[in-house]
């Protein structure tokens, strides 16, 4: 079916979001100037608000997970990551996931009377039908582990983009940046890398916004999103496109031209990765919403003035971020 474009409706907000988006932008410039330890901190933060508001979430829902040591391993994980890459993520997951289940068990325990410790810590009190022992259920420990997932273990391949060195002869995982065949090769600078990365999600967001507001017709993907429709996605797609190949040309021909190294080279991998990465942006944004929809919220929370939760206002760097790190490292190969 088809609907008349929407329009900004809300300027007020738009421009309040606007605002907040100016700050935003440039606090995150200054995290990845700052170097991977930026991005970490930056990460923590992020994942504190959302993690907290994802568990929440699921509490709405009616679920008990175990969301104090979800928000632990959320942050853990991030530390990990930013110390060791990805060599001991097998390690973590396995050890978290019998650790959910040891902390969610424990509560039909006769010696544990007064519900579920790890919750009664985050100063939320439980419901009185909830104190005593109680067994948990499936849905417990699934909650958990995708709150774990999702907030801490997929974001955290973020930290990994800064980590990129155009010098270094070790990747992030600690292995030597050689082919099958034996020959050396390098990436780009870290630090474009994640300005690229961020670039092409803003872009999306923006496009997407936008276009949907002024030309949407045709809804996307119905009620799970109401207000989400085709052309916005084809707008946000082309945006960061758009955005991402300037950005590779600048960086890559641009700067030969002046005779100086480039920065992203070839520029066309900027193309390539615009494409992957905003798609899964938007499929990011959509698992978020698909989430809201199903506890009946619109927002995550009310924290950020203009955007509500800090959840929503992250939900596209979720998913996205883990798939543009595996697309550089294994397509993104720069031979001298």
């Amino acid at each position: 079916s088809e609907h008349a474009p929407v329009g900004i409706q809300d300027r007020h907000k738009l421009r309040l979001r606007l605002v907040t988006s100016f700050f935003a932008v440039g606090i995150l410039l200054a995290l990845v100037l700052a170097g991977d330890w930026g991005i970490l901190l930056g990460s923590l933060g992020a994942a504190v608000f959302a993690s907290r508001e994802l568990f929440a979430l699921f509490e709405a829902k009616g679920y008990r997970p175990a969301s104090n040591l979800g928000i632990v391993a959320c942050l853990s994980i991030m530390v990990l990551t930013y110390l060791s890459g990805t060599r001991f993520h097998g390690a973590f997951l396995t050890a978290v996931f019998v650790l959910s289940f040891i902390a969610l068990i424990i509560r039909g325990a006769p010696w544990f009377p007064h519900g579920n410790l790890l919750e009664g810590l985050s100063g939320r009190g439980l419901p009185d039908k909830l104190t005593g022992p109680q067994i948990a259920s499936i849905s417990d420990v699934a909650t958990t582990f995708l709150g774990i997932l999702y907030t801490g273990w997929l974001p955290s391949f973020v930290i990994l983009l800064r980590k990129f060195e155009v010098a270094a002869t070790v990747s992030p995982e600690g292995q030597r940046y050689v082919t099958a065949g034996g020959i050396a090769y390098h990436y780009p600078p870290g630090i474009w890398l994640t300005y690229l990365f961020f670039a092409i999600v803003v872009a999306t967001d923006v496009g997407a916004y936008f276009v949907g507001k002024l030309l949407g017709r045709h809804p996307l993907i119905g009620p799970l999103s109401p207000r989400k429709t085709t052309e916005g996605a084809l707008g946000g797609l082309l945006s960061a496109v758009a955005i991402a190949t300037l950005f590779g040309l600048l960086a890559d021909v641009g700067l030969r031209a002046c005779n100086l190294p480039p920065l992203l080279f070839p520029w066309w991998q900027c193309t390539c990765l615009a494409i992957l990465t905003s798609i899964t942006a938007q499929v990011s944004d959509l698992s978020e919403s698909l989430i809201k929809r199903d506890v009946g919220k619109r927002d995550a929370a009310e924290l950020i003035p203009g955007h509500g939760g800090m959840l929503d206002r992250v939900d596209s760097y979720l998913l996205s971020g883990a798939v543009a790190y595996w697309y550089i490292l294994y397509f993104w190969k720069i031979f001298p």
